[in-house]
Protein backbone atom coordinates (compact mmCIF):
# COMPACT_ATOMS: atom_id res chain seq x y z
CA UNK A 1 0.00 0.00 0.00
CA UNK A 2 1.15 3.46 -0.70
CA UNK A 3 0.01 7.30 -0.10
CA UNK A 4 0.22 9.83 -2.95
CA UNK A 5 -1.52 12.20 -4.46
CA UNK A 6 -2.22 15.01 -7.57
CA UNK A 7 -2.19 18.33 -8.58
CA UNK A 8 -5.31 18.96 -10.37
CA UNK A 9 -7.33 21.55 -12.54
CA UNK A 10 -10.54 21.13 -10.94
CA UNK A 11 -12.76 22.74 -13.32
CA UNK A 12 -11.31 20.04 -16.28
CA UNK A 13 -11.58 16.88 -14.06
CA UNK A 14 -15.11 18.08 -12.20
CA UNK A 15 -16.25 18.30 -16.42
CA UNK A 16 -15.28 14.51 -17.25
CA UNK A 17 -18.85 12.66 -17.54
CA UNK A 18 -19.04 11.02 -14.22
CA UNK A 19 -16.79 9.20 -11.48
CA UNK A 20 -15.59 6.21 -13.65
CA UNK A 21 -13.82 8.60 -16.20
CA UNK A 22 -12.35 11.23 -13.17
CA UNK A 23 -10.82 8.29 -11.91
CA UNK A 24 -9.28 6.34 -15.15
CA UNK A 25 -7.56 9.78 -15.58
CA UNK A 26 -5.01 8.75 -12.48
CA UNK A 27 -4.03 5.51 -14.32
CA UNK A 28 -2.32 7.13 -17.00
CA UNK A 29 0.79 9.02 -17.15
CA UNK A 30 -0.71 12.91 -15.67
CA UNK A 31 -2.02 15.00 -18.07
CA UNK A 32 0.45 18.14 -18.89
CA UNK A 33 -1.39 21.01 -17.57
CA UNK A 34 -3.75 19.23 -15.87
CA UNK A 35 -2.28 17.01 -13.55
CA UNK A 36 1.04 17.46 -11.55
CA UNK A 37 1.98 14.33 -9.32
CA UNK A 38 2.91 15.14 -5.65
CA UNK A 39 6.86 13.72 -7.02
CA UNK A 40 6.75 16.62 -9.18
CA UNK A 41 6.44 19.23 -5.94
CA UNK A 42 8.38 16.77 -3.34
CA UNK A 43 10.45 14.89 -5.37
CA UNK A 44 11.05 12.35 -2.22
CA UNK A 45 7.59 11.73 -1.78
CA UNK A 46 7.02 9.26 1.49
CA UNK A 47 4.63 6.95 0.16
CA UNK A 48 4.27 4.68 3.24
CA UNK A 49 0.99 3.55 4.46
CA UNK A 50 2.29 2.86 7.51
CA UNK A 51 3.80 6.45 8.49
CA UNK A 52 0.25 7.87 6.41
CA UNK A 53 -1.77 6.06 9.38
CA UNK A 54 -0.43 6.06 12.16
CA UNK A 55 0.20 10.23 11.51
CA UNK A 56 -4.00 10.14 10.90
CA UNK A 57 -4.67 8.49 14.11
CA UNK A 58 -2.30 10.90 16.01
CA UNK A 59 -3.83 13.93 14.09
CA UNK A 60 -7.65 12.89 14.96
CA UNK A 61 -6.17 12.25 18.99
CA UNK A 62 -4.59 15.51 18.89
CA UNK A 63 -7.60 17.41 16.97
CA UNK A 64 -10.14 15.82 19.68
CA UNK A 65 -8.15 17.29 22.68
CA UNK A 66 -7.06 20.28 21.61
CA UNK A 67 -8.96 23.88 21.82
CA UNK A 68 -12.08 24.78 19.45
CA UNK A 69 -9.35 27.27 17.00
CA UNK A 70 -6.36 24.76 17.40
CA UNK A 71 -8.77 21.97 16.45
CA UNK A 72 -10.02 23.92 13.37
CA UNK A 73 -6.86 24.10 12.18
CA UNK A 74 -5.27 20.84 12.21
CA UNK A 75 -8.63 19.92 11.03
CA UNK A 76 -8.92 22.74 7.84
CA UNK A 77 -4.94 22.24 7.26
CA UNK A 78 -3.89 19.04 7.62
CA UNK A 79 -6.65 15.94 8.40
CA UNK A 80 -8.53 16.95 4.95
CA UNK A 81 -5.93 15.40 3.04
CA UNK A 82 -4.46 12.82 5.79
CA UNK A 83 -7.86 11.67 7.16
CA UNK A 84 -11.08 10.89 6.33
CA UNK A 85 -12.51 12.75 8.96
CA UNK A 86 -15.24 15.55 7.20
CA UNK A 87 -15.88 13.73 4.15
CA UNK A 88 -13.09 15.46 2.07
CA UNK A 89 -14.44 13.69 -1.34
CA UNK A 90 -15.83 16.73 -2.81
CA UNK A 91 -16.16 14.89 -6.35
CA UNK A 92 -17.81 11.76 -5.17
CA UNK A 93 -14.73 9.13 -6.41
CA UNK A 94 -13.67 7.47 -3.83
CA UNK A 95 -16.48 4.79 -3.90
CA UNK A 96 -15.45 4.26 -7.72
CA UNK A 97 -11.86 4.14 -7.29
CA UNK A 98 -11.31 2.24 -4.07
CA UNK A 99 -8.17 4.44 -3.59
CA UNK A 100 -8.63 7.66 -4.07
CA UNK A 101 -10.23 9.16 -0.64
CA UNK A 102 -9.75 12.81 -0.73
CA UNK A 103 -11.00 15.12 -2.96
CA UNK A 104 -10.17 18.99 -2.26
CA UNK A 105 -11.51 21.79 -4.72
CA UNK A 106 -9.45 24.66 -5.00
CA UNK A 107 -11.56 26.62 -2.26
CA UNK A 108 -10.72 24.13 0.29
CA UNK A 109 -7.25 23.88 -0.78
CA UNK A 110 -7.21 27.24 -0.60
CA UNK A 111 -9.05 27.37 2.99
CA UNK A 112 -6.45 24.53 3.79
CA UNK A 113 -3.09 26.50 2.83
CA UNK A 114 -4.44 29.64 4.84
CA UNK A 115 -4.52 27.40 8.19
CA UNK A 116 -1.57 25.74 6.99
CA UNK A 117 0.33 29.23 7.47
CA UNK A 118 -1.17 29.77 11.41
CA UNK A 119 -0.11 26.14 12.15
CA UNK A 120 4.07 25.60 13.75
CA UNK A 121 4.16 21.82 11.81
CA UNK A 122 7.14 21.41 14.34
CA UNK A 123 5.20 21.57 17.14
CA UNK A 124 2.07 20.06 15.92
CA UNK A 125 5.43 17.27 14.73
CA UNK A 126 6.56 16.94 18.52
CA UNK A 127 2.62 16.94 20.04
CA UNK A 128 1.99 13.99 17.73
CA UNK A 129 4.92 11.32 18.28
CA UNK A 130 7.88 13.23 20.36
CA UNK A 131 10.38 10.36 20.15
CA UNK A 132 9.78 10.25 15.72
CA UNK A 133 9.39 13.97 15.98
CA UNK A 134 11.94 14.85 12.34
CA UNK A 135 9.93 12.12 10.33
CA UNK A 136 6.29 13.22 11.32
CA UNK A 137 7.22 16.45 10.71
CA UNK A 138 8.86 15.49 7.32
CA UNK A 139 5.70 13.94 6.68
CA UNK A 140 3.62 16.63 7.47
CA UNK A 141 5.82 19.17 5.35
CA UNK A 142 5.53 16.92 2.08
CA UNK A 143 1.37 17.52 2.55
CA UNK A 144 1.83 21.21 3.38
CA UNK A 145 4.05 21.70 0.41
CA UNK A 146 1.42 19.85 -2.08
CA UNK A 147 -1.60 22.48 -0.36
CA UNK A 148 0.38 25.25 -0.68
CA UNK A 149 1.37 24.66 -4.20
CA UNK A 150 -2.53 23.95 -5.51
CA UNK A 151 -3.18 26.93 -3.40
CA UNK A 152 -0.11 28.66 -5.31
CA UNK A 153 -1.93 27.51 -8.82
CA UNK A 154 -5.35 27.35 -8.41
CA UNK A 155 -5.56 23.75 -8.30
CA UNK A 156 -7.27 20.97 -6.10
CA UNK A 157 -6.29 17.75 -5.17
CA UNK A 158 -6.91 14.17 -5.23
CA UNK A 159 -5.65 12.33 -2.73
CA UNK A 160 -4.44 7.80 -2.95
CA UNK A 161 -4.45 5.25 -0.62
CA UNK A 162 -4.09 1.55 -2.41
Amino acid sequence: MQVSCDLVDWKWLKGLPGPRARCDVFLEEPVPGKVVHCSAVVPKWDISALTHDEVADALESLADESSGAKARLLRTGLMCVITMEGDPDELGIHAESGCSYATLSPKRVSAAARALDKLDLAAVARELDPRRRKAVERYLNQWAAVIRRASETGMGIVAHYG
